[in-house]
């Protein structure tokens, strides 16, 4: 079963994201570069474990700086909203 999240931008500016489904075999990847706008946010759905919960693992890419990354594993639970950045 799939619970939905938010990927909320709250870098100063506007981001490439990506994000990889570490409960679902595999591990593929459930966002692929998707410009995220500041201070936006993007549903997205994530397989959930035993217990209810997700763990999702985001990159994130500044759109006007590409030295500026940032990479980051969560937990996750639904409707929750991760802030995003750089």
């Amino acid at each position: 079963m799939a619970i939905a999240i938010g990927l909320h931008n709250s870098d100063l500016g506007d981001l490439f994201v990506s994000v990889v489904d570490l409960n679902r075999a595999g591990k593929p990847v459930v966002v692929q570069s998707q410009r995220i706008n500041e201070n936006d946010t993007l549903q997205i759905a994530v397989q959930e474990d035993g217990s209810g919960n997700g763990s999702i693992q985001w990159t994130a890419q500044r759109t006007d700086d590409e030295s500026q990354t940032a990479q980051n594993t969560v937990n996750v639970t639904a409707g929750l909203i991760i802030d995003v950045t750089t």
